[in-house]
């Protein structure tokens, strides 16, 4: 990416002014949004959802709108940009009726140890426009709670950490954290360590990392610890919330996976 170090500046300086709306918006998704379908898929590990094998323009398969109205937005099935493969699912959001919806898939986990959700993301167009969340929820069986929110707020990623009631911590429990910040048209992949039930409340990690090469990744920034409350009926689904606000960009989303991991380094 070709950008001065005053474009950079430009584009990051409304990060901490604006971080503040994202947590406002995903706390009231929360309190408003049924999970309308899904239990995690019954897979083996590792398990990857890459779009390799659907159709360019289509709506991609497993995902479902799960609450409100999306306007002219686009969720479908993209050839123009991948992580890895030829494919990704693309989020446009490039239209003019923009409305408060989200979009959910399910995601399996793992029965012991340590799981790792991995999603590789790339932001194009009006990289100072894009604000959307990402969480991570508890199986429907178990109500659906929230597990854990990440911020996407111009170039920052931040933590939304979570209690044991699936609502969000009190400063006194956690304070949102910054995991790294990003530039438009390049590849990042957010890492997230979670416990399973078997492990019980344990402290999670969130990592970003960014796109060197065709086979390569870089750590960005410092990965950020977060206390998780892993759900008693297993992981289930994950969330997409575009910002009502936010418009005027295109979001990739691919190799979203989930594998066996040792965990957080001691």
């Amino acid at each position: 990416m070709n950008t001065s170090t005053g474009e950079r500046e430009d584009d990051c300086r409304g990060v901490r002014r604006r971080i503040a709306v994202i947590f406002v918006i995903l706390a009231a998704v929360c309190r408003c949004a049924p999970l309308a379908a899904g239990q995690a898929p019954a897979a083996a590990l590792p398990w990857v959802q890459d779009f390799e094998s659907q159709t360019p323009g289509e709506s991609p398969k497993d995902w479902y709108s799960s609450w409100g109205k999306h306007g002219d937005d686009l969720l479908i099935v993209s050839n123009l940009q991948a992580a890895g493969g030829k494919q990704s699912l693309l989020l446009d959001r490039t239209g003019q009726l923009i409305e408060f919806g989200g979009w959910t898939t399910a995601f399996p986990g793992a029965s012991e140890g340590w799981l790792q959700l991995s999603i590789a993301f790339r932001v194009e167009g009006a990289g100072s426009a894009a604000q959307f969340g990402i969480e991570i929820r508890a199986a429907v069986s178990d109500a659906g709670r929230r597990v854990l929110g990440l911020s996407f707020g111009e170039c920052a990623v931040k933590t939304i950490p979570m209690n044991e009631a699936g609502t969000n911590a009190s400063d006194k429990e956690a304070k949102p954290e910054v995991v790294g910040t990003f530039d438009r048209d390049v590849w990042y992949r957010i890492d997230v360590l979670l416990p399973s039930r078997s492990v019980g409340p344990a402290q999670g990690q969130v990592t970003l990392q960014r796109r060197k090469s065709p086979d390569g990744w870089e750590q960005v920034g410092t990965p950020v610890r977060c206390k998780i409350f892993p759900p008693a009926a297993g992981y289930g689904p994950l969330m997409l919330v575009p910002a009502p606000d936010s418009r005027g960009y295109k979001l990739f989303l691919d190799d979203i996976r989930t594998e066996q991991s040792a965990g957080p380094a001691r």
